[in-house]
């Protein structure tokens, strides 16, 4: 399955986890999972592995992805930190959490996994 995730209940934490072949459908998808598991927490702090896709999402998927985030009945994001290795996964990363601000109280893209996970674990800014 090209999109996982693990849920810390104890931490209000979701690790998602997208690798190849990944499909705009399924990405969508992941949002509908996420609403119907009773694990999710309301407000969970998310940790975003993106380092092994290389391929690459149009603008106009992005804002769709974005508007979905906002849709998540039940759920308000916290903190979000995404790690993109690729130098064009990690620009397209960077325009998701512009649109997708407005769904996450903060957000971050990192190049490295061991970063994004070092920021997530910082005390929040007030």
């Amino acid at each position: 399955m090209p999109v996982t995730y693990t849920i810390d209940a104890a931490r209000s934490t979701i690790h998602t986890v997208c690798t190849e072949p990944l499909m705009f459908e399924e990405v969508l998808e992941h949002f509908d999972d996420l609403q119907a598991d009773p694990r999710c927490p309301e407000r969970p702090v998310v940790l975003l592995d993106l380092t092994a896709v290389t391929s690459f999402p149009k603008s106009g998927q992005l804002r769709d992805v974005a508007a979905r985030v906002g849709k998540v009945k039940g759920i308000r994001f916290g903190r979000v930190a995404i790690a993109a290795s690729h130098p064009a996964m990690f620009g397209m990363a960077r325009v998701f959490s512009v649109f997708a601000e407005a769904h996450f109280g903060d957000s971050r893209v990192f190049k490295k996994l061991a970063e994004a996970e070092a920021w997530l674990k910082k005390p929040a800014r007030a």
